[in-house]
């Protein structure tokens, strides 16, 4: 009984210690940023510096715009009402309603991933006021688009 209890509070690592310090090492350097490669399964470690620089030139791009004040609750309240008359014209549900129902919702997020030189930018959603909104809407999407797509070419 003992020797169980020992057993399952003893950490196993399967690093050495050497392997540990150089990872805890890198972690605490704040001068450069460590993620994950957009393929494959492979870290890339990348100067901060540089990873600013190149984030800095894709926002200058004309895709993106910078916004003077926020209108993240303008759009979180179009949305809900909207939604609501969708719910009031029973055209969802209560559960969906409540479901795809924006509260307390945060800005979308942009990271890069390198992809050998350069960075890919990820607009990640999650959190957003409209994000449950099209989780919702791709499950319709999804199971209502043929299972089997087909192709008018020829090999």
């Amino acid at each position: 009984d003992i020797f169980m209890k020992v057993v399952k509070n003893k950490k196993i690592c399967n690093i050495t210690d050497d392997e540990f310090n150089a990872i805890k090492t890198l972690k605490n350097n704040k001068n450069i940023i460590i993620c994950r490669a957009d393929k494959g399964n492979a870290v890339v470690v990348i100067d901060k510096i540089d990873y600013i620089n190149k984030m800095n030139d894709i926002l200058k791009q004309k895709q993106f715009k910078g916004a003077k004040e926020s209108i993240l609750k303008e759009k979180e309240k179009f949305m809900n009402k909207y939604i609501l008359k969708l719910h009031n014209d029973k055209v969802i549900d209560k559960e969906t309603y409540w479901k795809i129902h924006a509260t307390g919702s945060s800005y979308a997020t942009m990271y890069g991933q390198p992809k050998n030189y350069p960075v890919i930018p990820i607009i990640s959603s999650i959190g957003s006021y409209n994000h449950d909104l099209s989780k919702y809407l791709y499950d319709i999407i999804k199971n209502n688009r043929p299972s089997k797509s087909f192709s008018y070419v020829r090999d």
